[in-house]
């Protein structure tokens, strides 16, 4: 068997180059003797650890290193900028030599390209911290997903047998009053109860196997997930590196780090953010002389804040720069024919952000490495709609420019609505959907650009699932639900025949030959195995706002969750697919006493809570949450199996606001009560 002798010296080197970058851009800031015992601790490390593996030329590189700060051992002394740029290009070479280690017999390291270019010393962020893990994970996911998918699909085999059930006793039913051969009935009731018990075992099995394939995607998902400050420790330097290349200073605060995300995510928001922190320095952050004229720090600031919201996280890149010049963009967007004479005098702040999207503006007087062909955030744009996300820009003379990316946490468990047209069947991640609402004649108006949806008072523009989808319906037929989107901050409303329920899916990226709609972003398959679309809320606003005919509304607040409170299982998941089905947010807990401290931790628009459960009962919930004063405005639902009378008085006494038996359970009665009590 050969064996790889650069195995481990791989993933120290990793840490050692990664410990090594931090320290030397910290270093460059001022003195600090921890730092710089550090520093050099790494870097004899580092020089150990390549000659144990006989790779002299990288001890030597680690060595050059120590001998370069060897005078400022002291920690008292600043460190010259010019010996961090030669430390920081003999860490550069390091990281070079060891991405081109390869297994072989004998340790023989590949032959290094000559055409490797400056930014290619740098692995991507998601290979660079976890490469081999994330591509055993990916299958071991897709295993997972499989099963799943598998057992979910069993499940409705099961509901299918419920049904054949159902007939095989009417018909015993109708033997036997047709005074049939008894025997015959006898046997047909015999066959219904053994199809019964196959039926009861099949999805009872199916559903143990979902609830545990579930839990398995879900641990692996989130072995998948790395902190973001690996991602925050290249944009340092690249801002470090293009600050210095225009005679500018430029520094990184960054807020979040700690955020986990998906390493495929974080690898290609890296992509994107270098574009980004790049445009920041070359157009936003002025020269030391002109910002000290202006009243500012000599050193420029760049802000990156990561926050996860959902399952979705938000990275905003912020500088305290000059801002665009909104004459500027507006000379460059009509000297390449990007709007008319008109647009481009009518074109305000606001709508600087989409322009820029778009690509072709740039207003650097000079092309360089850094800056200057106007492609940027057209690239920026096109790597965050492929992981299904959005970016917005705003700026403001003077004060700074903004970027938001949002992108899904992790691609391996996306929620997602299912919606049907026709005899098609797409999907859309459920984190931008608003609301689900009945598509009726009266709430519609009509424009010259085309159909609007009126939602209290607003009309939202309204677009046909089938027209993008390319579908063809019947000269009579029209949507008869509507979905209402929010992406980049404004809302359109999606027509479609009818919603299915919700689920998590893994997202496929679509074959580059086969990418002809851009409102499609991705697919995943159902329990079928048959591959479904997935839908960008990003394009597809952009597309129902196309006309421009109607002003763009401030987002809808995202209404307060739901919290179910049930010991059960099938029950929990039963009323949360119900209520996401119907457009709301759901957390579930397993008992009431998770259910008060996720109660107190978080505001909820409404209580669904089981009665019988171990330890404290519903009753008792809810008579504890009147009795508390942040949570007494929260209504409260009782669904539960006991159905006397006393039972119900008992659970209105104690403040709840609707009584639900579970042998009456209906799901368009209980959608019914959550609408009256949460809207």
């Amino acid at each position: 068997m050969v064996e790889d002798r650069y195995k481990y010296f791989r993933i120290e080197a990793q840490e050692l180059l990664e410990g090594l970058e931090q320290g030397l851009l910290e270093l460059e800031k001022g003195p600090n003797v921890e730092l710089v015992r550090r520093v050099f601790r790494q870097a004899h490390t580092f020089k150990g650890a390549s000659r144990v593996v006989r790779r002299s030329d990288i001890g030597d590189l680690a060595h050059a290193i120590e001998e370069l700060l060897s005078r400022f051992q002291d920690g008292v002394t600043p460190i010259p900028v010019s010996l961090i740029d030669q430390a920081l290009a003999r860490l550069d070479e390091i990281r070079r030599k060891v991405s081109s280690l390869t297994f072989e017999e004998g340790g023989e390291p590949r032959p290094e390209s000559p055409q490797t270019s400056p930014q290619s010393k740098q692995p991507a962020v998601g290979e660079r911290t976890i490469r081999v893990a994330v591509s055993d994970l990916d299958g071991l996911l897709a295993d997972a997903v499989e099963a799943h998918v598998a057992a979910s699909g069993l499940q409705r085999i099961a509901e299918e047998l419920a049904r054949v059930c159902v007939r095989a006793r009417a018909l015993g039913v109708r033997l036997r009053s047709a005074s049939a051969d008894a025997a015959l009935a006898d046997g047909l009731d015999g066959f219904t109860q053994d199809l019964e018990r196959v039926r009861r075992r099949l999805f009872e099995g199916s559903e143990r196997v979902a609830g545990e394939t579930g839990e398995v995607r879900s641990g692996v998902a989130a072995l998948r997930l790395v902190p973001a400050k690996v991602l925050v420790l290249e944009l340092e330097r690249i801002v470090r590196d293009a600050a210095q290349q225009l005679g500018k200073e430029a520094e990184v605060r960054a807020i979040g780090a700690e955020t986990h995300v998906d390493a495929r995510v974080l690898g290609q928001l890296h992509k994107a953010l270098v574009h980004v922190v790049r445009n920041s320095v070359a157009h936003g952050i002025e020269a030391p002389r002109d910002r000290l004229r202006r009243g500012k720090p000599r050193v420029g600031q760049l802000e990156l804040t990561i926050e996860r919201r959902g399952h979705r996280v938000r990275i905003s890149a912020r500088d305290d720069g000059r801002g665009f010049d909104l004459e500027s963009v507006r000379r460059v967007a009509l000297e390449r024919r990007l709007l008319s004479a008109d647009e481009a005098q009518a074109l305000t702040y606001e709508g600087i952000g989409p322009l820029l999207l778009r690509g072709g503006v740039s207003t650097a007087a000079n092309v360089t490495d850094v800056a200057g062909r106007g492609i940027g955030m057209e690239a920026v744009r096109s790597t965050i709609e492929t992981l299904g996300g959005e970016v917005a820009i705003t700026s403001s003379h003077g004060s700074g420019t903004r970027v938001d990316l949002v992108v899904p946490l992790s691609l391996s468990a996306l929620p997602a609505l299912s919606i049907h047209v026709g005899a098609a069947t797409a999907l859309l991640p459920l984190d931008n959907v608003r609301r689900v609402l009945r598509l009726t004649p009266e709430a519609l108006t009509w424009s010259d650009s085309g159909a609007r949806l009126v939602i209290e008072g607003n009309a939202v523009p309204l677009v046909d699932a089938a027209t993008l989808l390319g579908l063809e319906r019947l000269e009579a037929a029209r949507p008869n639900s509507a979905l209402l989107i929010e992406a980049e901050g404004r809302l359109a409303a999606l027509g479609v025949d009818r919603v299915g329920g919700t689920r998590p899916v893994l997202v496929h990226a679509i074959p580059e030959h086969a990418a002809e709609e851009p409102v499609v972003s991705g697919a995943a398959f159902n329990e079928d195995g048959v591959p479904e679309l997935l839908l960008s809320p990003a394009v597809l606003v952009r597309q129902a706002l196309v006309a421009g005919a109607v002003p763009e509304h401030t987002p809808v607040p995202a209404p307060k969750p739901i919290l179910v409170i049930d010991d059960s299982l099938t029950t929990r998941m039963l009323e949360q697919s119900i209520l996401e089905s119907a457009g709301y947010e759901v957390d579930v807990a397993v008992s009431a006493e998770q259910g008060l401290q996720l109660a107190h931790g978080k505001r909820y628009a409404l209580f669904i809570v089981d009665v019988e459960m171990p330890g404290m009962n519903g009753f008792e919930f809810i008579a504890t949450t009147r009795s508390e004063p942040e949570l007494r405005e929260t209504p409260a639902i009782l669904v539960t199996s006991r159905a006397e009378p006393s039972d119900k008085r008992r659970g209105l006494e104690v403040g709840a606001r609707a009584y639900v038996v579970k042998s009456e359970f209906d799901q368009a009665g209980l959608l019914e009560i959550v609408r009256g009590l949460v809207g």
